[in-house]
């Protein structure tokens, strides 16, 4: 339920970035789009100013550059220049029909606007009489104009800049909320943590007081009973002692979880350290190393024996669950860049479905015996020494378990 929260969180974060960023660029590029089809619109005008101050013959130098012109041509229908000055073409390509054709000039140097126009509309510039007396090679086809648009690019650029720094400064914003956001959750989950540590130290307290003393008195009597009833009943007094063995794991493995994690600084030899606990526990696991060389870990040697211990006992349990005694757990040490990893894989009866994200709750257990502690204990210890520790399904049935310890 708090994944589906987060996620919906997340995801109105999204939808607002993504309406910011699209408001943004479409409000820019609106005026980018008003800003050109204005300048546009003064560059037809200016062409068509200058077209008729050619007819009059009014046209000179200062009146080109007093409008900020420096190239301007009249070409005839097969592209010949009838007039030029500036930097205009001397000819134009006229093999496709030129109606209109306005191009800003961007990655020019010079950055000019440049203008082409076909003119065939506008001959009423020119009386009937004049058309007359004009021969083909002299009547105006086509329009040819570069201005200088320095300023209308410098604003371009302004505008340019402001887009990209918004935009910039949204995506921070909306990235830094939902960075803060994602710390604040973590924060709340350490917090919760630690709450939740502080109540188990509370309850490992009562334990110890609690149950330590009817425990050895429980102890007591049953060594007593064993001498004075008849050998037949034994074995139910034996059921009883392994129920008190029981009680006490479990106050000492909530004692373990609420103190100081980290333990002795001990160094470890990994290799040696697990073929020892392997035979200590006399159990049926198939080891293989994997690393040639000297394999040394800075760890609490009885912290370690007891994740190791942990890990390899639920693939044995998992195994005789599943009642499939075709193969044994495997345990392997291999490393990558970072860490040295241990991995415990067997064929069990796997993690409970739908249950993989509370496998590490102090108070959650699949099965029907025991108190669930043991992982979290081990995920503990673990992370308290800059590793960590993951359990997911192995393809094709059964789990795997990666611990991984930092390379000294």
């Amino acid at each position: 339920m708090s994944k589906l929260k987060d996620f919906g969180i997340y995801f109105v974060f999204i939808i607002i970035y993504a309406i910011l960023l699209g408001t943004i660029t479409f409000l820019f590029h609106n005026v980018k789009t008003r800003d050109s089809v204005l300048y546009e619109y003064e560059a037809f005008r200016n062409a068509f100013g200058l077209l008729e101050a050619a007819r009059q013959n009014i046209l000179d130098s200062d009146y080109l550059e007093e409008r900020g012109v420096i190239g301007f041509g009249v070409y005839n229908l097969k592209g010949q220049m009838i007039f030029q000055w500036g930097n205009a073409p001397a000819f134009i390509d006229t093999s496709k029909p030129i109606m209109s054709e306005n191009q800003l000039r961007r990655n020019s140097p010079s950055r000019i606007y440049q203008f082409i126009q076909a003119i065939g509309n506008m001959q009423p510039f020119f009386n009937r009489m004049e058309r007359r007396m004009m021969n083909m090679e002299r009547l105006p086809a086509y329009l040819f104009m570069n201005i200088d648009a320095k300023e209308y690019f410098r604003g371009l650029d302004k505008l340019n800049i402001t887009e990209f720094i918004l935009l910039t400064l949204i995506t921070c914003i909306m990235g830094a909320a939902a960075f803060f956001y994602h710390k604040l959750k973590r924060s709340q989950q350490i917090l919760a943590q630690k709450e939740e540590l502080a109540r188990l130290g509370e309850i490992s307290r009562t334990l110890s007081h609690e149950i330590k003393n009817p425990l050895g008195a429980m102890r007591i009597q049953t060594g007593l009973l064993k001498k004075t009833t008849d050998p037949k009943h034994h074995q139910d007094i034996l059921l009883i002692e392994e129920e008190i063995d029981r009680l006490s794991l479990l106050t000492r493995r909530i004692g373990d979880f609420v103190r100081d994690p980290l333990g002795q600084n001990d160094k470890i030899d990994l290799p040696a350290f697990l073929t020892q606990t392997l035979k200590k526990r006399n159990s049926s696991v198939n080891y293989q190393n994997h690393l040639n060389d000297n394999v040394y870990v800075v760890f609490d040697r009885e912290r370690l024996r007891s994740v190791i211990e942990n890990l390899v006992q639920n693939a044995i349990e998992s195994h005789e669950l599943k009642q499939e005694h075709t193969s044994v757990p495997e345990l392997l040490l291999h490393k990558d860049n970072n860490h040295y990893i241990i991995s415990i894989l067997d064929r069990g009866i796997g993690l409970p479905e739908g249950q993989e994200n509370r496998i590490f709750d102090p108070a959650f257990s699949s099965k029907s015996f025991g108190s669930g502690i043991g992982l979290s204990i081990a995920k503990r210890f673990i992370e308290a020494r800059d590793g960590k520790i993951i359990l997911h399904p192995r393809e094709g049935g059964g789990t795997e378990a990666h611990v991984y310890l930092k390379i000294i």
